[in-house]
């Protein structure tokens, strides 16, 4: 989600700003922001793909990720023995 909502709209710019995810599960939680209401999807409106939006709702997410953010000490990352490459679509 920190993706959309600093700017990447395709689904490859997104997948470049979650290394590590693959690209189905990249697919199944783009589906399940959607479903949700978080974000939107639409056609690039030349060839295949989709632009993928944020809705008011997912907008107001980005509080929460700065919040986020701010709390967590400087550097802190979980243990690479917890790490889930989901994490990095928030």
């Amino acid at each position: 989600m920190r993706n959309i909502l600093m700017g990447c709209e395709t689904f490859t710019q997104i997948q470049r700003g979650a290394p590590g995810i693959s690209r189905s599960l990249l697919a199944q939680r783009l589906a399940a922001l959607e479903c949700h209401g978080i974000t939107e999807r639409r056609p690039l409106g030349h060839g295949r793909g989709y632009r993928y939006l944020p809705t008011e709702t997912g907008r107001d997410l980005w509080s929460v990720l700065v919040a986020a953010g701010e709390w967590a000490p400087a550097g802190w990352r979980p243990p690479p023995s917890t790490w889930n490459p989901t994490w990095a679509l928030l």
